[in-house]
């Protein structure tokens, strides 16, 4: 009951003690080592969704770690930068070919606008499609300063009619052409080999945790398991009522004192 987890708690605090501050922060590290390793399983599980296979999912993912491990970007920023040109269409090596456009174009205008700019790309390159126009996304990659206006309004004409999504995208890409090389000279500098380390620590914390995912799911597995049988067998619902008596009986106390 109330009496053993009591215990049980004291005994981890007793644990503690002996254990150091150097053991404790050894098994933070591998907390934090797993927390990354499902942070990777979960990205790549949502890729196998999105490509429709996990040999294509593993490879995205793959390529995603070595751009990040060599840009100003963070890992995570890429892989939903990613997401959101695969979701507008853009797929397989025009994936990766748009995102290194948007982000030599973020390196070298607005790192924090990397996956603002991934969508307006996405949202022109889906709009290019229809023949529906293209103003709101070409006005937002003006904004942006990636688009200049002249190229806002070619593209805007042409997107009056279907079948002009070739020349539109090219004329996008000339204008993000201005920044080639953007993320690899951000790189080198301060603020880019601070975030590439980052990654690089980050995706090694990922791979020290891969070895301790199977152990953590299962114990997450028992764990889970052990709070459905505690509901089941009215433990949790005694430990609920004992606690309501107790309080009431510290109330009634405090009533005969200070009433």
């Amino acid at each position: 009951g109330i009496k053993a987890s009591i215990r049980g708690i004291g005994g981890v605090f007793r644990m503690t003690q002996k254990l150091g501050i150097v053991a404790i922060a050894t098994l933070g590290g591998i907390g934090l080592a797993i927390k990354k390793a499902f942070d990777f399983e979960l990205a790549e599980k949502q890729f196998e969704v999105l490509l429709g296979s996990v040999e294509k999912a593993k490879q995205r993912f793959k390529e995603l770690k070595e751009l990040s491990a060599g840009t100003p970007f963070e890992l995570k920023n890429l892989i939903e930068a990613s997401k959101m040109l695969e979701g507008f269409g853009i797929k397989a090596k025009e994936n990766a070919k748009a995102l290194t456009l948007v982000g030599d174009a973020a390196a070298a205008l607005n790192p924090e606008k990397l996956e603002e700019m991934a969508l307006a790309y996405g949202r022109l390159f889906a709009s290019s499609q229809t023949g529906k126009g293209a103003g709101e996304p070409t006005m937002r990659l003006l904004e942006l300063m990636v688009l200049a206006p002249k190229t806002k309004m070619e593209i805007d004409a042409l997107a009056q009619s279907v079948g002009n999504s070739g020349k539109i995208m090219a004329l996008a890409q000339r204008d993000l052409m201005r920044f080639k090389g953007g993320m690899e000279k951000l790189s080198t500098v301060g603020h880019g080999l601070f975030s590439t380390l980052k990654d690089n620590w980050t995706i090694s914390l990922a791979a020290f945790g891969d070895e301790f995912m199977d152990l953590s799911k299962n114990t997450m597995r028992e764990f889970i398991q052990k709070l459905k049988d505690l509901r089941n067998d009215g433990s949790i619902k005694a430990w609920a009522e004992s606690a309501v008596k107790s309080l009431s009986t510290v109330k009634s106390l405090l009533a005969d004192i200070f009433g």
